[in-house]
């Protein structure tokens, strides 16, 4: 829909100019918290899976520096001081690579970890590795007392010479004695309320996860290799939770989670953080949901000001607006009064100044039309008594030709005498000089003399015209003389404005305090567009019918002025090719109690 109003486009432009830069500001706002989320997020994933690296780590080393034996390592009590002082070692031997023997044992369990090919020592894996890297981590062993790791190194002299013997030692990642298992360690891992940690051995099998919901399937030794997110890691890429891609579906329980991952280095393990995205956005979409409150808040007080404001900058737009419409009508008594110390006020100002000269332009105007059309009225009266004494044959006969001319003469004088005679009545009403004496009194005789009056006409077109008085009718408050001159108006016009043979009712109604006179016939009716300027100074319908019927165009005008005057409306409805029905109220002279 095209806006035309100024307030409208004011309040558009004010929401605009509030809602605009409050939009983008929440927007923006969201964006960096957001931001600021996520990268808290990632910092403290990165923090917790660097501190488990340094802890398992540490684990490794702390058992490397305890098989780190100089003298003694023929002892059986050396063995079992190794056993009782960590806890996790469930065996440990001795190996002589050159004699490719155990030269000595120490077992916590009856349970055999260490498989030795007699003839193949030195062929053995951690053989090599500890004369090529100086000490040797094997793989993980999934067995019923827990994950297993093989770890050894070799053993140094007196003087810190590596020997030719080897220890060994089958490290129970699970035990229930060791403060430090490193299984129960990850499990105890929590981030918020559901965030957990996972470990998994180089082939991507698990070892350790927290209490992850709808995950039980994934126990001890559970491949998760089929997991991409592990295969990258197992192969050294590491994630920080920051990135869009770590923001994945668990390969655990597939829900969507916040996770950081990276290899322990010298293991080819993976360790994994993972934090529900619900649980990690709880906070922030608390906040989330703060800002948006705020926001539609303010929308909604700026929805709620800006009418206020805009209505009250173009307040003084629409008072000079309602003061020109009361011009329009010739209300030159109105003044404006607008005090906003602006360039509205002067305006205002200038309003009232040019009302001022309107007024005074308008009483000369009022005085001239007054003095012109009392000196009129004078002379076509005087020519009106002349021309009827002539066809009366008072100053003597006429004859026939002659007759037609003056005939012709006296119909355009008499419609001359019917126009100055309305011009005068206006002048009077507008000058203040048209005098209505109402009494209480019966409208019935009036509206008689009225039919009598124009009954002539109604003949001349075969039109019928009937009276229906109101039985036991109140008395109304009116002026005889003024309410023949309002019937006979109505009727008048109901006689030209109609079809030859057509009909025409007059009757009353009463509502209220007030009595209704209604005059309907079943003439030609009026567009709605001629309804409009009904009662307007000289307005006269251009439809075919009507634009040929003589007319002046004052009588509606003056007919509504004395009705207003008695203290009654005047109130019509009409349809096209349906007739029309005028009415006037009068107040009744006792009202109802």
């Amino acid at each position: 829909m095209k806006i035309h109003r100024i307030q409208d486009k004011l309040l558009i432009y004010f929401i605009a100019l509030a809602f605009c830069p409050m939009l983008f500001l929440g927007v923006v706002s969201l964006y960096l918290i957001d931001q600021s989320h996520s990268r808290d997020v990632s910092n403290l994933e990165v923090q917790m899976l660097n501190q488990k690296l340094s802890e398992i780590q540490k684990f490794f080393a702390d058992s490397f520096k305890a098989l780190e034996l100089r003298s003694g390592v023929n002892s059986d009590l050396v063995l079992e001081e190794l056993l009782a002082a960590n806890a996790a070692f469930e065996d440990v031997h001795i190996i002589d690579s050159q004699t490719n023997q155990i030269i000595n044992r120490a077992v916590r369990s009856e349970e055999i970890s260490i498989s030795i090919e007699e003839n193949n020592f030195v062929k053995l894996p951690y053989v090599q590795s500890v004369k090529d890297k100086g000490r040797y981590i094997g793989p993980v062993r999934h067995l019923a007392s827990g994950p297993r790791v093989l770890i050894a190194a070799p053993i140094r002299g007196e003087n810190g010479t590596i020997t030719n013997n080897i220890i060994l030692a089958d490290i129970n990642l699970d035990s229930i004695q060791s403060p430090d298992n490193l299984v129960r360690s990850v499990e105890a891992v929590h981030i918020g309320r559901r965030g957990y940690m996972v470990l998994v051995d180089n082939l991507g099998r698990l070892l350790a996860r927290g209490d992850v919901s709808n995950a039980d399937q994934f126990v001890a030794g559970s491949s998760l290799v089929e997991s991409s997110r592990v295969r990258q890691v197992l192969v050294g890429e590491k994630f920080n939770g920051f990135q869009k891609t770590d923001r994945y579906n668990s390969f655990l329980n597939g829900e969507v989670v916040i996770g950081a991952g990276a290899a322990v280095e010298g293991l080819g393990w993976g360790l994994f953080v993972e934090w529900p995205r619900d649980d990690a956005d709880i906070v922030i979409q608390a906040i989330r949901n703060q800002m948006l409150g705020v926001l539609v808040g303010s929308i909604i007080i700026v929805l709620l000001l800006a009418p206020l404001f805009s209505g009250r900058i173009v307040k003084p737009i629409h008072d000079l607006e309602v003061h020109a419409a009361e011009i329009e009508k010739g209300n030159f008594e109105t003044k404006i009064v607008i005090k906003t110390g602006d360039e509205l006020e002067e305006l205002g100002s200038a309003f009232n100044r040019m009302t001022e000269g309107l007024k005074r332009l308008k009483e000369l105007q009022k005085e001239f039309v007054f003095i012109a059309a009392h000196e009129l009225r004078t002379p076509v009266t005087a020519t009106k008594w002349s021309l009827s004494l002539v066809l009366d044959g008072t100053l003597g006969a006429v004859p026939e030709a002659l007759r037609d001319t003056l005939e012709k003469i006296k119909q355009a004088n008499d419609r001359l005498v019917q126009l100055v005679n309305d011009i005068l009545e206006i002048a009077r009403n507008d000058a203040g000089r048209l005098k209505v004496e109402v009494s209480a009194q019966d409208i019935a005789p009036a509206i008689r003399a009225i039919m009598t009056e124009a009954e002539p006409l109604a003949k001349e077109k075969s039109i019928t015209l009937s009276y229906e008085a109101l039985p036991n009718a109140p008395a109304v408050l009116m002026d005889p003389s003024r309410v023949k001159e309002v019937a006979m108006n109505f009727i008048s016009n109901a006689i030209k404005y109609n079809h030859a043979g057509g009909w025409i009712k007059i009757y009353h109604e009463r509502v209220g305090d007030t009595l209704l006179t209604h005059v309907e016939d079943s003439g030609f009716g009026m567009s709605s567009e001629d309804q409009q300027h009904m009662f307007e100074k000289f307005f006269r319908s251009e439809t075919k019918e009507i634009k040929n019927i003589i007319g002046t165009g004052l009588g509606l005008f003056i007919t509504r002025e004395l009705v207003e005057k008695m203290n009654g409306k005047v109130s019509f409805r009409s349809e096209l090719g349906k007739g029309s029905r005028f009415s006037f109220s009068l107040p009744l002279s006792v009202s109802r109690g």
